[in-house]
């Protein structure tokens, strides 16, 4: 049971993300009127055409103040701030106990091996993390149930009728997907700045599930310091992926793998997706770069920040298993179903990515769609 129904408005960390279609880049932002209101996307869903953006943003946040019981206008939220959790499923993340050796690839040298980050984590409060219908994944203290983080997808922005966040206010909303995925935690060794060192990280890799096309990773590494305003590292919004990355890309269902590739990088492996009401979609494999999305994604010759495999002009392709065929603790080889019945293997033992570009095999057909 959550001991704060009532979510407060001030000492959670509040953070969204801005998007730059021009570039590919999503840049972290605190979730804060003054500094979201220059960004025309976020300004035009929340104003909703009648100005009342920061009202809307403290009704997130929130402020009872709007409701229609208070003499607002404002859609009444009764009992509890906190939306209905539909598809997610809450995960736990106390201290660091994943499997990734200290040997081969591993052995990064004294004191910054896994073994080390497992040490100096062993008093980090447990969390628990889930994402909600009321626009953002939350962050619990696993031992009260006191919120302490609350992260709004920037690509759920939308100025169009009974769509985006402005509609959360809306007295006609009933029930609406939003943050609708299952997060993903999980400790890569990674940068987490462009021009940062790499060390352990323990990331979320989420998705919107029915609430949207798009995927964002998180830096939860110190839940602890999620409200200090002093300490510069606290979480930060590494990176969203959404269709103005990648056109294929479709309700993100799929429920990524985080893992090390043969070519030294850490990656989130997931399937495309699918998209409702009969339209057709294509298969895809994706390989995110955990480092990917922080500048901008490209996927050019000379920058790879994701890789996309294709199946033969399947259906969206659901969440892979990912296996280490050779007991390196090194993604080898993935496994994943379509929309249409079919199951597809890709190899990815190769050092050189390249080569996996042309690696999906239709391991089973189904005769029967």
């Amino acid at each position: 049971r959550l001991e704060d129904k009532e979510l407060p408005v001030d000492p959670t960390f509040e953070w969204t993300s801005h998007n730059d279609s021009a570039n590919g880049s999503s840049t972290g932002q605190k979730f804060d009127w003054d500094e979201l209101n220059g960004f025309p996307e976020i300004a035009d869903d929340l104003n909703a055409g009648d100005d009342k953006g920061q009202d809307r943003l403290n009704y997130l946040r929130g402020d009872h103040s709007d409701e229609i019981a208070e003499g607002g206008t404002f859609r009444d939220r009764h009992n509890s701030r906190l939306g209905d959790i539909f598809r997610s499923r809450p995960v736990y993340a106390g201290v660091p106990n994943l499997a990734w050796p200290d040997t081969g690839v591993f052995d990064d040298g004294v004191g910054t091996r896994y073994s080390d980050f497992e040490n100096d984590q062993q008093g980090r409060r447990p969390m628990v993390y889930v994402g909600a219908n009321d626009g953002a994944l939350h962050g619990f203290r696993a031992e009260t149930g006191k919120e302490v983080l609350r992260y709004f997808p920037g690509s759920l922005y939308n100025a169009e009728d009974k769509a985006g966040y402005h509609f959360l206010t809306d007295p006609d909303y009933d029930h609406q997907p939003y943050v609708d995925g299952t997060p993903v935690v999980s400790d890569a060794y990674i940068k987490t700045t462009p021009s940062g060192d790499p060390s352990w990280r323990t990331i979320l890799v989420g998705t919107l599930g029915g609430g949207g096309t798009g995927l964002f990773a998180l830096d939860i590494t110190k839940p602890e310091k999620f409200n200090d305003d002093e300490d510069p590292d606290k979480p930060i919004v590494l990176w969203e992926f959404t269709q103005d990355n990648f056109e294929h890309l479709g309700y993100s269902y799929s429920r990524p793998t985080v893992a090390l590739l043969n070519n030294d990088r850490w990656a989130a492996i997931t399937g495309n997706g699918d998209v409702p009401d009969d339209i057709d979609l294509d298969g895809y494999l994706l390989i995110l770069y955990l480092e990917g999305g922080m500048n901008d994604w490209s996927n050019s010759e000379s920058v790879e920040d994701y890789i996309v495999i294709p199946t033969d002009e399947s259906g969206g392709l659901s969440s892979p298993t990912v296996i280490d065929t050779d007991g390196d603790g090194v993604a080898d080889r993935a496994y994943a179903g379509d929309s249409e019945g079919n199951l597809w293997v890709f190899d990815l033992s190769n050092p050189n990515p390249v080569e996996w570009e042309n690696e999906a095999t239709l391991l089973f057909e189904n005769d029967h769609p």
